[in-house]
């Protein structure tokens, strides 16, 4: 993983910063990763939140007082292009979480997947987001 930030323990994925047009089962969808700097700060919180809960429930499951040893974390924003996709589908929050422990010659990857409703209170920040990142991207900034 090139260009690594560590910040209380956790190594924060910063190697992918750029917005990008990608395949998907759902046809193609626009992500911003979570560290790309036209993200929201709200959603940069929600990751993190999503993270500190994943680690209690995991410590708490495992029997384990002390955080694993590596632990690597990785997000974006996602939404589907297609105007056919049902809108419970077409927004979503992404969070990755590979963690290393020991002398485990596997890492465990785990992915959280967030739904982001229209109704939601933060939507319209989602939506400017991908609006003005989209405008960088054609070249009209």
């Amino acid at each position: 993983m090139e260009r690594m930030h560590e910040i209380d323990g956790l190594i924060l994925e910063r190697k992918y910063v750029d917005a990008r047009i990608v395949d998907s089962p759902f046809g193609y969808k626009m992500v911003i990763p979570v560290f790309n700097e036209a993200m929201p700060a709200f959603y940069v919180g929600k990751v993190l939140e999503a993270i500190a809960a994943f680690l209690d429930a995991y410590m708490t499951a495992c029997g384990i007082s002390l955080r694993p040893e590596s632990l690597y974390v990785d997000g974006n924003l996602s939404v589907c292009l297609d105007r056919n996709i049902p809108i419970e589908q077409k927004y979503r929050m992404y969070v990755v979480i590979i963690l290393e422990e020991g002398r485990s010659v596997k890492a465990n990857d785990y992915i959280i997947e967030v739904p982001i409703a229209p109704t939601d209170e933060h939507f319209a920040e989602f939506r400017q987001c991908f609006l003005d990142t989209f405008e960088a991207m054609v070249g009209d900034r």
